[in-house]
């Protein structure tokens, strides 16, 4: 049976080790990997279902440590729990679940051979969707084809994660379609994608927050 930390447990040892992570930049490969994986090991002494992304802006000289689920909804409230008893910590900011961000943020990096421009991308929400339930949506893309590998549907993905976060993301979004701008009837209402993070808060959330935290269904037929 593998060692169970407190959530304690692990925010003193990070505070103690805050600087170690500050200087990963400058460290060598060794070290780097040697701090990482500690960070993975502490974490997932916690909870296997625990990851973590590392950022810093050096100009400023702060850390952003974002610790996440990898979409895995069930353990939000644990995340949130884990991470509200994190301390504050001198240049550092610490969240819980991956934040909305650039709608382009890595998205070279992890489809290099993609061509998509996150820019113009429209969407369509079915026309059957209902305030309560996860949202279904088709994407629109001039530069999208159906006979290319599904790289193109990941990145797009990709780039929805961008825009609406991690918990928006999962609790949200149902299914999403891609198809090319061309297919699209003259009557399909078409959405800047840029505006669906807008389009999601005006209806009615699939999910709410019950008096205790736990996170509930709101789904109704």
């Amino acid at each position: 049976m593998g060692l169970k930390l407190s959530k304690q447990h692990f925010w003193k040892w990070f505070e103690l080790n805050n600087k170690e992570f500050l200087q990963l930049s400058k460290k060598t490969k060794t070290d780097t990997t040697y701090w990482i994986n500690e960070m993975v090991t502490h974490l997932r002494a916690y909870g296997r279902y625990m990851s973590f992304s590392l950022e810093h802006d050096e100009t400023i000289n702060t850390g952003v440590l974002t610790i996440t689920s990898g979409g895995k909804s069930r353990f939000f409230k644990k995340i949130d729990d884990f991470v509200a008893k994190a301390p504050l910590i001198n240049g550092w900011k610490i969240y819980a679940l991956e934040q909305p961000c650039e709608i382009d943020l890595l998205l070279k990096e992890q489809f290099p051979n993609t061509i998509i421009d996150p820019h113009d991308l429209w969407f369509s929400p079915d026309i059957h969707e209902m305030d309560g339930h996860p949202l279904d949506i088709t994407v629109y893309s001039t530069m999208y084809r159906e006979d290319r590998d599904d790289s193109f549907e990941s990145a797009v993905a990709t780039i929805i994660h961008n825009l609406l976060g991690e918990r928006v993301f999962a609790l949200e979004m149902g299914i999403i379609e891609v198809a090319n701008r061309s297919s699209a009837e003259e009557s399909t209402e078409l959405i800047r994608l840029q505006e669906l993070p807008s389009y999601l808060g005006n209806r009615k959330s699939p999910i709410i927050v019950d008096s205790s935290g736990q996170i509930r269904d709101n789904m109704s037929d």
